[in-house]
C-alpha cells in the first residue's frame, strides 16, 4: 500500500533487538488488524484515513476477510465451548474495541455534527489541517449521506392524490357499461372512407417526390406520416389470407403500431424511401433497395440456415425454410401462402 514502515504502540515498548526481529508495518497491522477484531471494510477505510495511509483495495479486504474467518472460526468456537463452562453462555457484544457503548458516542457524533467530524477535532489536537488522504474521505462520505438523504425523501414525499369524479358507474355517460354510443350512418362511413381514399391519392410527380423525402425511413418524420394511413407491403400478406370469420383486432393494432426496421446491406447501397401506388393510394412499399425503374432489392436473412450450415437447396428439401418451396420444375421459389410471396 505504501513505502512507510512504523510500528503500532503496545502496552509493553519493544526494545531494538525485538524491533528487529519482529519490525511490522502500518499497513500490515491496519489491514489484518481491522477484521481481526471483527472491523468492517468501512472501519478500515476510516481507520487509514486518519492515519494518512491510502486506502486499501475492497476486494483485496474481503480476500483477507475469508481466510481469517477460516482460522478464527475454530479459534472463536474453542474459546466459547470454554468460556460457556463457566459462565453458562456465549459473550457478546465484544468483537469491537469499547464494545457498544463507543458505537453510540461515535454514531451520535457523526449525526450531530456531520459526517466531517474528525476535521475539527484533528486540527484542535495536532494543531494542523488534516491530511489529503483523510480530506478525501470526508468528502467521500459527505457526498454519500446527501445521496442517502436524497433518496430518503424522494422515496417518502407525499404523493398527491387525484381527484376523481365521484359519479356513480351506472350514471357516467363516458365510461362503464352505459356509455354513450356514437351513431354514424352506412352513408356517412362511406363518405369519410371516400374523402380518406381521395386525399392518399398521388401521381407520378407525387409519387417520386414522396420516394425522396422519406429517404431514411423510420428515421425520416416524413416517411411515418406518409406510412400512417396506408397498407404497406410488409403487411399485404396478412390481410390477404385472414379469414373472415376472424377478428381484425389485432391485425389493425399491428399495421398501426410503428415499428423500427433493421438496416442491410442493400439499404446501406441504395437507401430508397415510401414508394406509394398511383392506382391506389392508400398501398405502399418500402423497398431495400432501387436497381432502376422496373426492378427493385428486397433482402431476407435465412438465420436458420447460416446456423445449420447448409446449403440453400438443401435446406428447401429438408424444409428448413419456410418462406421458399419448390415448384413443378423441381426450381426454387417464394412459397404462394407465405406474407414474403404477397409482399413481393
Amino acid at each position: 500500500m505504501c513505502d512507510c514502515e512504523e510500528h503500532l504502540a503496545t502496552e509493553k515498548p519493544q526494545t531494538l533487538e525485538e524491533k528487529s526481529n519482529n519490525h511490522s508495518t502500518i499497513n500490515t497491522a491496519a489491514v489484518w488488524g481491522t477484521p481481526s477484531t471483527g472491523g468492517s471494510y468501512t472501519h478500515l477505510t476510516e481507520l487509514l484515513s486518519v492515519m494518512n495511509v491510502p486506502p486499501l483495495g475492497g476486494t483485496v479486504f474481503f480476500e483477507i476477510q475469508r481466510e481469517l474467518g477460516d482460522i478464527m472460526r475454530l479459534i472463536t468456537e474453542l474459546n466459547l465451548s470454554l468460556l460457556a463452562r463457566f459462565n453458562m453462555g456465549k459473550r457478546l457484544n465484544l468483537i469491537q474495541r469499547d464494545g457498544f457503548q463507543m458505537r453510540s458516542y461515535l454514531s451520535a457524533l457523526r449525526y450531530n455534527v456531520g459526517q466531517s467530524w474528525h476535521h475539527k477535532s484533528w486540527k484542535q489536537y495536532f494543531k494542523k489541517s488534516p491530511s489529503k488522504i483523510l480530506k478525501t474521505y470526508m468528502t467521500q462520505q459527505e457526498e454519500k449521506h446527501r445521496k442517502r438523504t436524497n433518496t430518503i425523501r424522494v422515496k417518502h414525499s407525499a404523493v398527491k392524490r387525484l381527484k376523481f369524479d365521484t359519479t356513480k358507474k351506472e350514471n357516467n355517460r363516458d365510461y362503464g357499461p352505459n356509455i354513450s354510443e356514437v351513431f354514424m350512418t352506412t352513408d356517412e362511413i362511406k363518405d369519410e372512407t371516400n374523402k380518406l381514399l381521395e386525399r392518399l391519392k398521388v401521381n407520378y410527380e407525387k409519387q417520386q417526390e414522396i420516394a425522396r423525402d422519406t429517404i431514411g425511413q423510420f428515421e425520416n418524420p416524413k416517411y411515418v406520416s406518409e406510412r400512417a394511413f396506408r397498407l404497406t407491403a410488409s403487411h399485404f400478406g396478412a390481410v390477404i389470407r385472414r379469414r373472415p370469420t376472424t377478428s381484425c383486432n389485432a391485425l389493425v393494432k399491428t399495421i398501426l403500431r410503428t415499428t423500427s426496421s433493421t438496416c442491410t446491406a442493400a439499404m446501406e447501397y441504395e437507401r430508397a424511401g415510401l414508394y406509394i401506388d398511383v392506382d391506389h393510394g392508400f398501398l405502399g412499399a418500402s423497398p431495400d433497395g432501387v436497381i432502376n425503374k422496373n426492378e427493385i432489392i428486397e433482402v431476407k436473412c435465412m438465420y436458420k440456415v447460416s446456423q445449420l450450415g447448409l446449403p440453400v437447396q438443401e435446406a428447401v428439401e429438408r424444409k428448413c425454410i419456410t418462406c421458399l418451396e419448390k415448384d413443378l420444375q423441381n426450381k426454387i421459389r417464394l412459397g404462394r401462402n407465405h406474407d414474403y410471396f404477397f409482399q413481393v
